[in-house]
């Protein structure tokens, strides 16, 4: 699907150093939207790769009033990037993550327990559980027991975003079989599962790339003599 828009014919003007500007940067931004262009349609046929080519003409207007200069530091730089916000629904959509996990620290702990400080930034509950991995990346255990721990919502601000999250923190008791399960363990599995359907605005809402799950585990142990 091709990307059409006015602005693909006429172009796009960026801005530049003027003469008393030599050596300056001008950094010039520019979005096809919904306003602009087929970018909907785009996305609505589920497009997984764009190829882009962009080439570029000084002066483009032939205006002869127009003084400007190049010289051997000249140069221009185009970023591309994609940026799709999600207005929707979305149920048991599972997030994941993993994190490498030092077992010698556990050689000689006898007793202890491990304190997880959660944010949620995410205007919808989430289930979440950790799991330890072995060196194959195969599940050794389940670190909560009980089952997975649900991080409320922090709540939609009046602009549609989600409120500021607010910290939980969750004490995990280690018994003398989960400290051996430690023990073998290269990685730590985080997951999250997400379902918007039970959140506060109904059944739809805006998912932005700056939501995540923060998570902070840390360790209060007692040591063998």
């Amino acid at each position: 699907v091709n990307l059409q828009s006015e602005f693909i014919q006429k172009g796009i003007d960026f801005d530049f150093p003027k003469l008393n500007e030599i050596g300056q940067l001008k950094t010039t931004y520019f979005a096809f939207d919904t306003t602009n262009s087929n970018i909907r349609q785009i996305f609505n046929e589920k497009t997984k790769t764009i190829v882009y080519d962009i080439s570029a003409e000084i002066n483009a207007d032939r205006d002869l009033g127009s003084t400007g200069f190049i010289n051997n530091e000249s140069y221009f730089t185009v970023n591309v990037a994609v940026e799709v916000p999600l207005h929707g629904s979305v149920k048991d959509v599972v997030l994941t993550d993993t994190v490498s996990f030092d077992a010698s620290r556990f050689k000689d702990i006898e007793s202890g327990e491990l304190k997880m400080l959660i944010t949620n930034d995410f205007p919808a509950d989430i289930e979440l559980q950790l799991y330890l991995l072995d060196d194959q990346g195969s599940q050794i255990t389940q670190l909560m027991d009980e089952g997975p721990l649900v991080i409320s919502s922090p709540g939609i601000g009046p602009d549609g975003r989600a409120n500021a999250p607010q910290e939980k923190v969750h004490f995990i008791p280690l018994s003398a079989n989960k400290i051996s399960n430690l023990k073998n363990a290269k990685t730590i599995a985080i997951v999250g599962k997400l379902n918007t359907t039970n959140s506060q605005s109904g059944q739809t809402l805006w998912i932005y790339d700056d939501y995540g799950i923060g998570l902070k585990l840390g360790a209060l142990v007692n040591l063998k003599n």
